[in-house]
């Protein structure tokens, strides 16, 4: 069994989408119990993100009561900024 690395795989996905055409990009690593979605826009500059933390250690599939999250637009370049400094330690 090789190791995974999650940071690589999400700065990796985000980079891929940014770069094709693709409408959304999902990542959920193996814990805790968090979703991050991205989706473009009719402006070809903005981006859509949801971004969703359930308590850990649920068994259902849905967000619960108890689940928090923020939805906001922002750029393509500022997602790239964020790409850049996560990958910049």
């Amino acid at each position: 069994i090789q190791p995974y690395n999650e940071l690589e795989a999400f700065t990796k996905g985000i980079q891929s989408f940014l770069e094709s055409e693709t409408q959304s990009y999902r990542f959920e690593p193996a814990d805790p119990s968090f979703e991050l979605i991205l989706e473009r826009t009719i402006d070809a500059n903005e981006i859509k993100v949801y971004c969703w933390i359930d308590a850990g250690n649920t068994q259902q599939l849905v967000y619960t009561w108890d689940g928090l999250g923020i939805r906001f637009v922002t750029t393509k370049l500022s997602i790239k900024e964020f790409v850049n400094r996560l990958t910049s330690f």
